[in-house]
C-alpha cells in the first residue's frame, strides 16, 4: 500500500501517515478476503491517480497533488520535473537522468524503445508483426517485390529508382540480365560467373541452385544414380519401388528374377513366403481379476513394414476369464519383409469406458522364419503369459 500512497502525496508526514492508518483500517474492517489496496479502486474510490503527463507540453511543471512541498517526479538543479520526458526522466524526487539513444522514459525510468516500423499514417496495424512485404503510406500491406512498393518485414515501402525489386531489396545500378551478363543473376540481381553449385547458369537468366547435383558448363548435372538410389538403377534413373522385374538395392543395376521368385526386401530374388499370426491362449494373473468378476482379456497384434506401414488386428474379448482360449488367427498374408522390425503384443482387460493395460510383448525376428508356437511370461508379471504360433501360409 505504501508505494500508491507514496506516489499520490509525496512523502507522508506522521500525521498524515496516522490518518492513512486508521482510514485504511477503517475500510479494511475484518475482511476475511484478504484484499489490498492495490488495484482495488472498491476500496478507496476517493484517491484518483492522475493521467500521465503529456512528455512534450508538460516539462517543468511540478507534479500534481504535491501538498508537502516534496517533489514526486524528479529534480533538475532546484526544479522539480514531471520526470516523464526522456531528457529528464526519474521519480521520488531524484536527480533526472537523460535517457540514451533509443531510449524512452517509462514511469520515471529509461526503459529501451520497442521499434513499430510502421509508415506514416499507419492505423492499420501493419508492422513486422502482421506484415511479410512492406506497409504503404496508407498503412497497408504490400507484397514487397513491386519496384514502386519494395520492401520486406513490415517496413517502410521503397521506390527503386534502377533496376528492381529482389526479395524487399532494391537491386543498385543496371539490372542484371541477358545485356549485361554471361554468367546469371543472383537474387539480388547481381551477376555471378554461372559456374558455381549453389549459382549455376548462363546468358543472364536466374541462377539455379543444383543441389547434390553439380554446375558444368552453367547446367545442372544431375548426381550419379548409384551414388543416391536406395533402390536399383535403370541407367540414371532411381527405380525405388522393385519388383521383380526390376530387382535391386543400394543404386546397383536392376535385373529380373526368374520363375516363380520375388524381389526381396534385401534386393534379392528368392521365393516369397506368406505368414500368419494366430493367438493361442493365455493364462492372466489373478491381481487382474475384477471387483465383482475375472479379468476381460483380449490381445492386440502389431507389425510395421520397413516403409513405415503398419497392419495390425486383435482377438475377440473373453468375458469373465483368466485363462482364456482364442486360437484366432490375429495377422495373416504377411510377407517376410514385414517382420523387420519385429513384432508387437499386448493384452488388454476390456472395460465399459476404457480397457485397461494388462502386459506387452515385443519379439525381434532374425531370418529365415520358421515355424512354431511362442510361449511367454509377461516381462512385468511373471503369473501372466501368452502363447501364440507363426505359420507359413
Amino acid at each position: 500500500m505504501k508505494p500508491l500512497l507514496k506516489n499520490v502525496f509525496g512523502k507522508p508526514s506522521s500525521a498524515i501517515c496516522l490518518v492513512c492508518f486508521l482510514t485504511l483500517t477503517a475500510a479494511c474492517g475484518d475482511d476475511e478476503t484478504g484484499a489490498t489496496l492495490e488495484n482495488n479502486s472498491d476500496v478507496r474510490p476517493d484517491i484518483e491517480v492522475p493521467d500521465t503527463p503529456n512528455p512534450v507540453n508538460n516539462t517543468t511543471i511540478a507534479p500534481p497533488n504535491n501538498s508537502t512541498g516534496e517533489c514526486t517526479g524528479c529534480l533538475q538543479g532546484e526544479t522539480c520535473r514531471t520526470g516523464l520526458t526522456s531528457d529528464a526522466c526519474g521519480a521520488d524526487g531524484l536527480a533526472c537522468v537523460a535517457c540514451e539513444t533509443g531510449q524512452i522514459c517509462s514511469e520515471g525510468t529509461c526503459v529501451d524503445d520497442a521499434p513499430t516500423n510502421n509508415p506514416p499514417n499507419n492505423t492499420s496495424g501493419c508492422n513486422s508483426m502482421t506484415c511479410d512485404g512492406c506497409c504503404d503510406a496508407n498503412g497497408m500491406c504490400q507484397t514487397g517485390t513491386s519496384a514502386t512498393s519494395c520492401g520486406a518485414n513490415g517496413e517502410a515501402c521503397a521506390v527503386c529508382e534502377v533496376g528492381g525489386c529482389v526479395e524487399g531489396v532494391c537491386s543498385t545500378g543496371t539490372a542484371c540480365g541477358p545485356d549485361n551478363c554471361d554468367g546469371c543473376c543472383d537474387n539480388i540481381g547481381i551477376c555471378q560467373t554461372g559456374d558455381n553449385n549453389n549459382a549455376c547458369g548462363t546468358g543472364g537468366l536466374a541462377c539455379d541452385s543444383c543441389g547434390d547435383g553439380s554446375c558444368e558448363a552453367g547446367m545442372c548435372v544431375a548426381p550419379p544414380c548409384a551414388e543416391t538410389c536406395d533402390g536399383c538403377c535403370m541407367g540414371e534413373v532411381c527405380v525405388d519401388n522393385t519388383t521383380a522385374a526390376q530387382c535391386g538395392i543400394s543404386g546397383e543395376a536392376c535385373f529380373a528374377c526368374t520363375g516363380e521368385e520375388s524381389c526381396m526386401g534385401d534386393g534379392t530374388c528368392g521365393i516369397q513366403n506368406f505368414w500368419k499370426i494366430t493367438i493361442l491362449s493365455a493364462v492372466v494373473d489373478y491381481w487382474w481379476d475384477d471387483t465383482f468378476s475375472s479379468v476381460d482379456p483380449y490381445v492386440y497384434a502389431e507389425l510395421e513394414y520397413p516403409t513405415g506401414t503398419y497392419i495390425w488386428g486383435e482377438t475377440t474379448t473373453k468375458w469373465d476369464n483368466n485363462f482364456p482360449i482364442w486360437s484366432e488367427t490375429v495377422l495373416e498374408d504377411i510377407p517376410e519383409e514385414a517382420f523387420a522390425n519385429g513384432i508387437l503384443l499386448e493384452m488388454w482387460d476390456e472395460d465399459t469406458l476404457s480397457s485397461d493395460f494388462i502386459c506387452s510383448w515385443y519379439y525381434t525376428v532374425t531370418p529365415p522364419l520358421a515355424e512354431g508356437i511362442v510361449e511367454t511370461d509377461c516381462p512385468d508379471d511373471p503369473w501372466t503369459t501368452i502363447r501364440w504360433s507363426i505359420e507359413k501360409m
